[in-house]
């Protein structure tokens, strides 16, 4: 059937991918993350990771990062020093021997006894504790540092500056104060 042939087609683009992806040598800034064989679904922990951490996750596994060895070729005008005061600032450096994200290796040594590059961005594992790894660390930030969590606004908070009693317009969500000295 015509169903039948789809399928058998798309296996065999699948296995003709794989094959390549095992044949090719592993080069460039990407070689050390990209160890897991092709699949045409995206895997678990990128599904359900986070959107802000995936976005940090993927810069981090390219190098594509808020990183000193970025911006010494792509923004020349930013530092390329670390904030921990090591000359410069690389992917190699944050995960491995950058003081600020001492508290927060463990998560990675967990899947790397030493700290192994490869097996912290090529494998599965790795992958997952080095998203959990950015999460709690605020690594790979512009800052570097984790941000204050923000919360969804309560009821309770339905005071204006100034005192005044706020009025939460049901029809388009927007905010109307009713200033108390506006009543004559």
């Amino acid at each position: 059937t015509f169903t039948h042939a789809k399928r058998r087609a798309k296996a065999k683009a699948l296995e003709d991918w794989k094959k390549e992806h095992a044949r090719r040598p592993l080069r460039g800034g990407f070689a050390l993350a990209d160890r897991l064989p092709p699949r045409w679904k995206p895997r678990d922990y990128f599904n359900n990771t986070p959107r802000e951490i995936y976005g940090r996750l993927i810069q981090c596994r390219t190098r594509h990062a808020f990183l000193g060895e970025y911006y010494a070729k792509f923004v020349p005008t930013e530092s390329i020093q670390c904030p921990c005061g090591a000359r410069t600032q690389t992917r190699d450096h944050i995960i491995q021997t950058c003081e600020i994200y001492d508290n927060y290796r463990d998560l990675l040594w967990d899947v790397s006894d030493d700290l192994d590059l490869g097996e912290i961005l090529g494998t599965e594992e790795g992958i997952e504790a080095l998203a959990e790894f950015i999460e709690k660390s605020g690594a790979f930030k512009k800052t570097g540092q984790l941000t204050p969590e923000t919360r969804e606004p309560r009821l309770e908070d339905a005071t204006a500056e100034g005192g005044n009693e706020v009025d939460w317009e049901e029809e388009d969500g927007r905010i109307a104060e009713e200033a108390s000295d506006e009543e004559d």
